[in-house]
């Protein structure tokens, strides 16, 4: 799917599986409605463990889409430079779970369940995600965006303007569960080695998203304020090896590996993206030639 941004070919219809289980006889019934992208993200989120759960908690991230839709894209975005936010319409292509249950587990509820649709769960009957993101800049045929939560090849069905007198609703009149407003899972504070920044240093020219240390920083401290491991994770830390305690993301051309103990996320360690895997990768063939 991301081949069709960087290659400038047509979209690609992409349909709703029709595999998925879980939903009963009356919902397996209905026919599978099909889309058709307008481009594919590129994304500072390379794959889905260490992407923010909310695109908001992290600001500084970006991401570009380039349009495919129409003979003069550009014309599409005409007066879209009035707007300073989009809602970004998407879809859960990553997901790899066609078994769906009505109760699950969120993340930062620490293994408690709820209802699919009472949470923002990637697991849906329908895999469509929905995010609020900020418009940075519109070059040519394409939109920059910040705060985002959409990895990198995402097929984007559609965006469309933020207008707060007819999305914004009075804070009064909200109202949203405890479990949001305080959930057992707490935040924390994200501290950097000094060998960990020099690694961040050498490694900046090479970022598609991030020109300064500081703004790559803060992308790194977003996503990991908000503990972004899996209960299984979380809970795994919490019994074995300091080695285990080890948690690695990707974001822009950097592998971030950071430990976690008492409350305090610490980044021990920054290689280029993917360097380790292409390192054991080598040396599985070596092994196998003088096999």
């Amino acid at each position: 799917l991301a081949a069709a941004a960087g290659t400038g070919v047509p979209a690609l219809p992409v349909s709703l599986s029709s595999e998925v289980v879980g939903g009963g006889a009356v919902w397996d019934s209905q026919p599978v409605v099909g889309f058709r992208p307008i481009g594919y993200l590129e994304s500072c989120f390379l794959e889905k463990n260490g992407t923010p759960r909310q695109g908001n908690v992290a600001r500084t991230s970006r991401a570009r889409l380039t349009l495919l839709f129409g003979s003069n894209p550009a014309h599409a975005l005409t007066g879209l430079e009035h707007f300073s936010h989009v809602w970004m319409l998407w879809l859960f292509h990553d997901n790899g779970n066609t078994a769906l249950k009505a109760l699950v587990h969120p993340p930062r509820l620490d293994g408690s369940k709820k209802g699919i649709f009472a949470t923002r769960t990637p697991h849906r009957p329908n895999p469509i995600g929905l995010s609020l993101c900020k418009l940075e800049a519109i070059e040519g045929n394409s939109i920059v965006i910040s705060g985002v939560d959409i990895i990198e090849g995402t097929p984007i069905l559609d965006f469309k303007p933020y207008i707060p007198d007819f999305d914004g609703e009075d804070p009064s009149a909200v109202r949203y569960a405890d479990w949001i407003k305080a959930p057992p899972v707490q935040n924390l504070t994200v501290k950097f080695t000094a060998e960990s920044e020099e690694q961040l240093t050498a490694l900046l020219p090479k970022c598609r998203f991030f020109t300064t240390l500081e703004e790559v920083k803060q992308a790194i401290m977003d996503v990991l304020y908000f503990d972004p491991r899996s209960v299984h994770l979380r809970k795994k830390a919490d019994f074995t090896s300091a080695a285990d305690k080890k948690y690695v993301f990707a974001i822009d051309q950097a592998d971030v590996t950071c430990t976690f103990e008492d409350g305090i996320c610490t980044v021990v360690g920054v290689v280029e993206v993917y360097s380790q895997l292409q390192a054991e990768l080598n040396t599985q063939v070596a092994v196998s030639d003088q096999d």
